[in-house]
């Protein structure tokens, strides 16, 4: 019984803690435009120099490349998915 108190106060904490990184509305955009920033500005001496060309991008355009790099990945993992299911269906059941 204590191990089993134990485990489920492991349990209420992990769950504490994942609700201590859930971000307030509009927070996460704020942050990524703040990385942004802060890309640019790491970048900047290449930038003034002329070694480096980057183009002037939005969050609204950053949002836009990771949903569809998303949607990619989802393609591409269900066709796999199915591609393993067909795969496994052939040896679970084997001619004779």
């Amino acid at each position: 019984m204590p191990n089993l108190r134990k485990r489920l106060r492991k349990l209420e904490l992990r769950r504490e803690e994942e609700r201590s990184f859930e971000l307030p509305p509009g927070e996460g955009r704020r942050l990524m435009e703040e990385k942004l920033v802060a890309v640019r500005l790491r970048m900047q001496p290449e930038i003034d120099s002329g070694e480096l060309v980057v183009p002037d991008v939005t969050a609204e355009e950053v949002l836009e490349m990771i949903h569809a790099h998303l949607e990619e990945s989802r393609v591409r993992r269900e066709h796999y998915e199915k591609l393993s299911a067909a795969h496994r269906w052939g040896r679970e059941y084997p001619p004779r």
